[in-house]
């Protein structure tokens, strides 16, 4: 569900903090959306702090991930954390630099420059 964490709040940390998130027909102050993960790699996410959020870092033309958690260009992630906070499924991955990415530097363009400018496997 949407909550207001405190420690980000943007009116005390600035552009350090997450945005709030503007949405329609309520006054109260969001900034973020608690994650439960259903997985055995993420069941741990709502205890651990996963949330997805919008982050003044992300004013690129990618979304990041703060970590772990979603982090979305300011005023791109409140449309979507609207319509899913009753409940929705989000599916996110990342691959990792290294010997996994073989494929991926050869088909992603731009992601040899994220692994290593000097690698074609992605190794840092």
């Amino acid at each position: 569900g949407l909550y207001f964490s405190a420690k980000h709040d943007r009116k005390k940390k600035k552009r350090k903090g997450w945005p709030d998130l503007k949405l329609k027909k309520t006054k109260t102050r969001y900034n973020g959306l608690r994650l439960d993960g259903l997985s055995i790699t993420n069941g741990e996410s709502l205890s651990r702090g996963v949330v997805m959020h919008e982050a003044y870092y992300n004013e690129g033309e990618t979304m990041g991930r703060s970590y772990g958690c979603p982090a979305f260009r300011p005023g791109k992630g409140s449309p979507i954390f609207e319509k899913i906070q009753t409940g929705s499924l989000f599916y996110g991955y990342a691959p990792q630099c290294g010997e996994l990415m073989k494929g991926v530097m050869e088909d992603v363009v731009g992601w040899d420059e994220i692994c290593g400018k000097n690698s074609k496997r992605g190794t840092p």
